[in-house]
């Protein structure tokens, strides 16, 4: 995937070859070849011979970039043996009005010119079809070059479109003819699984070239001057390769926004679980601090009424009960009594800390000194005290009132 949308943002996920055919009547044919680039997998998806440029428009895109070689009329090779130069070989020419191509072997290169008024011509033909022009070579000089690093060379003469390339036993090229090879002589090439058929072999091997080479920065047989097709580069750079740049750039920003707004939802939605659970905590502590008031609120109670300590009311009324004489009645009993003075002066109610008040009434005087003498024993009342005590004539009864410590 990560090598598909590379070669995609460098135009390299389709690309076209395109064979530009001279005839001596000036007329020109062209041979388009156009081939996909996936994860290094070239495939040839569509072919197309025509003679007017606007019918290409059917197998190829506006932002497919064109790979261009140009045979025929108008191009003039010739060997040059050695390292001699090439200034003087064509005397009376203007090298401002020519663009060359060398294209090297062990013992000299080929020597390839073309008019630049004739170059500009087919460029400008091509770029008003469309399409952009993106390298030029001249010649079949290229399809020997790519057909010998490829293995591809199984015989002495190299037969196709119209073009001989002879080589020699170390598949050197030896001579290359334009023009010599009739229809019925031309071959068919299998090259990397693909069955290629003659008339397309240029297109084939130039585009695979630009292909392979370029990519990997390596020289190869094109033309030397390279202003005349860095204008259409860049405007191909420009048109195409930075609109796909910026629509990666795009897709990149939605997909930053799309994994935002999922971990945007999903943070809110787990905060607004927790902020749900916080508000019922709340509510627990809420309820539990006020449970903890009620309960200091108890203590405090039971502390001032003196019940907080490890003391069992039932068992003092259970043994004083069983204590008390049958001659003598109780009234009432107070353990922790109120002090009405002490309530008086805070205005609240305070109480007597471990103290019991006995009230009750007897016949018997006697009896109830003897039950004053067992009581502390029989009850745990300590200190227990006669604080008041008055004889009612007419009820022939005294009333007594006992206050002591617990």
């Amino acid at each position: 995937m990560v090598s598909l949308v590379k070669s995609w943002l460098k135009g390299t996920d389709k690309i076209a070859g395109l064979s530009v055919k001279i005839n001596n009547d000036l007329t020109k044919e062209y041979r388009l070849l156009v081939i996909k680039n996936s994860n290094g997998k070239i495939t040839v998806e569509n072919t197309q011979t025509t003679g007017n440029l606007e019918e290409l428009k059917a197998n190829l895109n506006a932002d497919t970039p064109v790979i261009l070689c140009i045979t025929g009329k108008g191009i003039i090779n010739k060997f040059v043996p050695g390292s001699q130069q090439d200034k003087n070989l064509f005397p009376g020419m203007d090298a401002n009005e020519i663009v060359t191509q060398k294209y090297l072997t062990p013992t000299g290169y080929f020597l390839s010119l073309i008019r630049q008024e004739t170059l500009k011509s087919i460029l400008s033909d091509i770029r008003s079809a469309g399409f952009y022009t993106i390298s030029v070579s001249l010649g079949s000089y290229i399809t020997h070059h790519f057909l010998k690093i490829t293995n591809s060379i199984t015989q002495s003469n190299i037969a196709f479109d119209g073009n001989l390339l002879i080589v020699d036993e170390n598949k050197e090229l030896v001579e290359c003819y334009s023009d010599k090879v009739n229809a019925d002589s031309q071959q068919e090439f299998m090259i990397a699984n693909e069955n290629i058929k003659s008339e397309y072999l240029n297109a084939y091997t130039v585009v695979n070239s630009y292909l392979f080479f370029e990519e990997a920065r390596i020289a190869y047989c094109t033309i030397e001057d390279s202003e005349i097709t860095n204008e259409q580069k860049h405007l191909y750079k420009d048109k195409v390769l930075w609109k796909r740049k910026g629509l990666a750039v795009l897709a990149i920003v939605l997909v930053v926004l799309i994994a935002n707004f999922i971990l945007f939802s999903n943070l809110s939605k787990a905060n607004n679980i927790n902020r749900t659970k916080l508000g019922i905590y709340q509510d627990k502590l809420k309820k539990l601090d006020s449970l903890e008031k009620y309960v200091s609120e108890k203590k405090i109670l039971l502390s001032d009424v003196g019940l907080a300590d490890n003391f069992s009311v039932s068992q003092l009324c259970d043994a004083l009960a069983a204590s008390v004489p049958s001659d003598v009645q109780l009234k009432e009993l107070a353990i922790n009594p109120v002090d009405d003075q002490a309530s008086r002066k805070e205005k609240e109610l305070v109480y007597q800390q471990k103290k019991v008040s006995i009230k009750g009434i007897t016949k018997n005087m006697s009896s109830l000194n003897q039950w004053l003498k067992t009581i502390e024993a029989k009850t745990g009342i300590k200190n227990l005290k006669m604080e008041e005590y008055h004889y009612d004539q007419s009820a022939s009864a005294g009333f007594f009132v006992l206050e002591g410590n617990i």
